[in-house]
C-alpha cells in the first residue's frame, strides 16, 4: 500500500511518517516472505529427514510473525479481515483442519495422529501469515517473484553442483540417484523446484534488464534439477506450466520485441535443460529410469512398476475408507493401518508409508466427507482465479491470478501422484497460492486497524508455540532415530547405543520410526543382542501394541521362544510373523525349515501354498521339496507335489532332478 491518503489536515511530516510507515510495513513482509523461503536450506541438526527441522523452522516463523502483527496490528486491519470472512477458501480450509482434529479420536496410534495435526496446523498459520504479508506487499510481487527466483537459483545450483561432485566420486548413474538437494528425496527435489517456476516465468516476462536473464538462467538450472531427476509428475507439471504461462501470456497485448525477447528467454533454457539432461543420461548408460526424457515420459502407463504399484495403494486407500467412511482411520494412521492391506505387494519389510494420492490418503485418513473437503479448497482456488484471469480488467490482478493457477497446477498433479501434504516445502508454496487467490490489489485508502488484530495475532502465537513444542518433540525423535539408523542393531551385534538408552528415551511424538517400526520394538532388540531376554520381552509385547503388523515383533518373539526352549511357543510366534509377512523370503524360509524340524509337513504345505500364491519361483518348489523331504514326507506324496511344480516349470532342472531320485529310489 505505497499510497497514502492526503488527508487536507495533515502536514508535511505527518505525510512524510506515512511513507515511512508503509515502506516498514513492505519492507518487513518481504522480510518474512524470504524467511520463509529459507526452508530448503536448513541444516539436519543430527536429525534422520529434514521435515522435522523444516516444521520447527515454520513454527519459529509463525511465532515472529504473530508477534508482528501483535505489535503491528496495522498489518492485520479491518479490511483484510473482511476480505477473509467474505472468501469461502477460509471457512473450507477451516472446516478441513476441524475435521482432521476430530479424527484424532478415532485413531488407533493418537501419537501419529496428533503429530500429523500439528503440521496441519503449522500450514494453516502460514496461510493466515501469508495472507497478511501478501496483502501489505502484494504490489511488490514482482519483487517476491525475484526473491523466490533467488532462492530457487540456489536450491538447483547446490543440487546440480552436488551431482557433478558425487559422479567425479563414483559415477553417473550413482550420482543421479542422490539428487536430492536439501529436501530428502528425488520426488520431492524435482517438485520444490517445478512449484517454484511459475515465479521464475512471471519475473522473466517482467524485468527488462539483468533480472530477466538472472532469472532466465535459474529457470535452465530448475528445468535441468527436474528433469535430471526423472521425476514424471514433476516433469511433466514443469512443461504444462510454461505451455500455460505462453498461453495466457500471448493474450495480453505486448510489443513484438518483447514478445519475442520473452519467449526466447523462456524457451531457450527449456531446450538447452532437455538437450543436456539426455547428455548427462546418455553417459549413465541405464536402461530404466535415466534412459531418456521420452522414454520417461512414455513409461507413464499401467504397465509400469511403479504406476501399477500406485493404482494398488489408491485401491487399499478406498477400502480402508468404505471400512471407516465417516471419520476415516485417524488423521497420520496411514503409514500404520495400511500395513494390513499391502501384506501381500509389500517386499520384505518395506511398506508404502503415503497412498501416493494425497486426496485418497486425507479421505482414508479422515473420512469421505473431509476428502471431498480438501478438493474443495483445490478447486475453489481453481474457479476464482480462471475467474480472475478471465474478468479483471487489472493487469495485475490478471498476473496473480496467473500465478496462484499455475501454482496450483503443479500442486495438484503432485498430489494426484506423490504426497506433498507433509512435505513443508510443498505445503508453503500450496498456501502462497491460497493466500494470492484471496489478496487484491490495495485501493488507494488508508487501512483501518482493528481489536481483534491483536486477539487474533495471540491466538496465533499461542497455537504455535503448541506447534512448536511438538515440532521439538519430532526433532529429538528423529535425532534418536538417526543414531539408531547408525547403529543397524538389525545386523550388528552391538551399537553405540544401548538397550537400557534406547528404551529411557522413549520418544512419544511420534512413537514409530519414519518407516512405521515402533521405538519399543528397537529397545527389545537391543536387550536381545544384549542376552537380556526378559527385558527385551516385555519391550516386544510393548511394541505390539502400537504397530504389531509388520511381524517382527512376533518373529522376534519366537526367537526368545526357542532360546528358552518353548518349541510350540516358538512354532505359534513364527507362523504368525510369516502370515503377517507372507511375502517375505526370509521368514519363507525360516517357517518351512522350523516346520520340517518339528515333521509339520501339513504346515510346510500350507506356508508354501501362502507364498508362492505371490511370489512364483522355481526356487521355492525346490525349497520346499527339501524341506518334505527332511520332514519324511512319503514318496508318493513327495511326487505328486513335485508334479505340480513342473506343470508351472516343465523344464526346471532341479525338479526334475529330485523327482528321478525319487523314482530311484522307489
Amino acid at each position: 500500500m505505497t499510497t497514502p491518503i492526503q488527508d487536507p489536515t495533515n502536514s508535511g511530516n505527518k505525510l512524510h511518517f506515512l511513507n515511512k510507515e508503509f515502506l516498514f510495513l513492505e519492507s518487513m513482509s518481504l522480510l518474512f516472505i524470504a524467511l520463509y523461503f529459507c526452508i530448503d536450506f536448513l541444516p539436519y541438526f543430527g536429525c534422520n529427514e529434514i521435515i522435522p527441522v523444516q516444521y520447527f523452522y515454520l513454527s519459529f516463523c509463525n511465532i515472529a510473525i504473530g508477534i508482528y502483527v501483535i505489535c503491528n496490528p496495522i498489518v492485520f486491519p479491518k479490511e483484510l479481515l473482511s476480505l477473509l470472512s467474505k472468501n469461502p477458501i477460509l471457512k473450507v480450509y477451516a472446516a478441513f483442519v476441524v475435521i482432521c482434529g476430530i479424527s484424532i479420536v478415532v485413531a488407533t496410534n493418537i501419537s501419529l495422529s496428533i503429530v500429523a495435526f500439528s503440521r496441519i496446523l503449522i500450514g494453516f498459520i502460514v496461510f493466515i501469515n501469508a495472507t497478511i504479508l501478501l496483502y501489505n506487499s502484494v504490489q511488490l510481487l514482482y519483487k517476491i517473484a525475484f526473491i523466490v527466483g533467488f532462492f530457487t537459483f540456489l536450491q538447483a545450483l547446490q543440487g546440480l553442483l552436488n551431482l557433478v561432485e558425487q559422479s567425479q566420486i563414483t559415477n553417473v548413474l550413482t550420482a543421479l540417484s542422490t539428487l536430492k538437494g536439501n529436501t530428502g528425496g528425488i520426488n520431492i527435489f524435482s517438485a520444490s523446484l517445478a512449484i517454484k517456476i511459475p515465479f521464475l516465468l512471471l519475473g522473466i516476462s517482467h524485468f527488462q534488464d539483468w533480472k530477466k536473464w538472472f532469472l532466465s538462467l535459474t529457470l535452465f538450472l530448475a528445468l535441468t534439477g527436474v528433469f535430471l531427476t526423472g521425476a514424471r509428475a514433476a516433469l511433466l507439471s514443469s512443461v504444462l506450466v510454461i505451455v500455460l504461462f505462453l498461453f495466457f501470456y500471448f493474450r495480453t497485448k505486448k510489443t513484438t520485441k518483447t514478445i519475442i525477447t520473452n519467449v526466447i528467454a523462456i524457451l531457450l533454457p527449456l531446450v538447452f535443460s532437455y538437450f543436456v539432461t539426455n547428455k548427462v543420461f546418455q553417459q549413465s548408460k541405464d536402461t530404466g529410469r535415466y534412459t531418456s526424457i521420452a522414454t520417461r515420459v512414455n513409461q507413464i502407463n499401467t504397465q509400469d512398476e511403479s504406476t501399477n504399484l500406485r493404482l494398488i495403494f489408491w485401491g487399499y486407500a478406498i477400502q480402508m475408507a468404505n471400512k471407516n467412511p465417516l471419520l476415516g482411520i485417524g488423521i497420520g494412521n496411514y503409514r500404520v493401518e495400511s500395513i494390513p492391506y499391502e501384506k501381500t505387494t509389500a517386499s520384505f519389510c518395506n511398506v508404502s508409508l503415503h497412498t501416493h494420492n494425497d486426496f485418497l490418503e486425507i479421505t482414508s485418513e479422515t473420512g469421505y466427507i473431509n476428502g471431498v473437503i480438501y478438493a474443495l479448497i483445490l478447486l475453489l482456488v481453481l474457479i476464482q482465479n480462471i475467474k480472475k484471469s478471465r474478468r479483471s480488467q487489472n493487469s495485475k490482478t490478471q498476473q496473480i491470478a496467473l500465478l496462484a493457477l499455475l501454482i496450483l497446477v503443479v500442486y495438484g498433479i503432485d498430489s494426484a501422484l506423490n504426497f506433498p501434504m507433509y512435505r513443508p516445502t510443498m505445503q508453503l508454496l500450496f498456501v502462497l497460492s491460497l493466500a494470492l487467490t484471496i489478496v487484491t490489489i490495495p485501493q488507494d485508502e488508508s487501512p483501518t486497524a482493528s481489536l481483534k488484530s491483536k486477539k487474533i495475532g495471540f491466538l496465533l502465537v499461542f497455537v504455535s508455540i503448541l506447534t512448536l513444542c511438538f515440532s521439538y518433540l519430532t526433532i529429538r525423535t528423529s535425532q534418536l532415530e538417526f543414531q539408531l539408523v547408525a547403529d543397524n542393531i538389525n545386523v550388528n551385534a552391538k551399537g553405540k547405543l544401548s538397550g537400557k538408552e534406547v528404551a529411557s528415551f522413549s520418544p512419544k511424538f511420534p512413537n514409530v520410526f519414519s518407516s512405521s517400526e515402533s521405538f519399543d520394538e528397537y529397545a527389545a532388540i537391543y536387550f536381545l543382542r544384549e542376552k537380556n531376554i526378559p527385558e527385551s520381552f516385555r519391550y516386544l509385547s510393548k511394541a505390539a501394541k502400537i504397530n504389531p503388523y509388520l511381524g517382527r515383533i512376533a518373529f522376534y518373539k519366537y526367537v526368545i521362544a526357542k532360546h528358552n526352549n518353548k518349541l510350540d511357543s516358538a512354532n505359534v510366534y513364527l507362523k504368525q510373523a510369516f502370515y503377517r509377512q507372507p511375502t517375505n523370503q526370509g521368514l519363507y524360509q525360516t517357517a518351512i525349515k522350523y516346520a520340517s524340524s518339528r515333521k509339520d509337513t501339513i504346515g510346510i504345505l500350507k506356508i508354501h501354498t501362502t507364498f508362492t500364491t505371490y511370489r512364483k519361483a522355481p526356487e521355492n518348489w525346490q525349497k520346499t521339496a527339501m524341506a518334505l523331504q527332511k520332514a519324511n514326507f512319503s514318496s508318493v506324496s513327495m511326487l505328486r507335489f513335485i508334479d505340480l511344480g513342473l506343470e508351472q516349470y516343465p523344464n526346471n532342472p532341479v525338479l526334475l532332478k529330485q523327482k528321478n531320485e525319487l523314482l530311484k529310489n522307489q
